[in-house]
């Protein structure tokens, strides 16, 4: 799972832009990237898998542990 505050901070750390990423996974209109992000909305699970091949496994996963890392857990 991912929130879209953690969608937008891997998107801005990546240099991917919202209208490319929409672009990217076939959403016509970049206001549905936005709103996710804005909202801070759950992101669909084959989102997450299309973002992950667009910047690589390897950044993707380094900038999730970045976030996590910046953000723990509340408990």
């Amino acid at each position: 799972m991912m929130n879209g505050r953690e969608l937008g901070f891997i998107l801005q750390k990546s240099g991917l832009t919202y209208a490319k990423f929409a672009e990217s996974i076939g959403k016509r209109s970049v206001s549905t990237v936005q709103r996710w992000v804005s909202y801070d909305a759950e992101v669909k699970g084959i989102y997450i898998l299309m973002l992950e091949r667009i910047i690589t496994k390897g950044l993707y996963q380094e900038l999730r542990s970045e976030w996590k890392r910046l953000h723990p857990p509340r408990a």
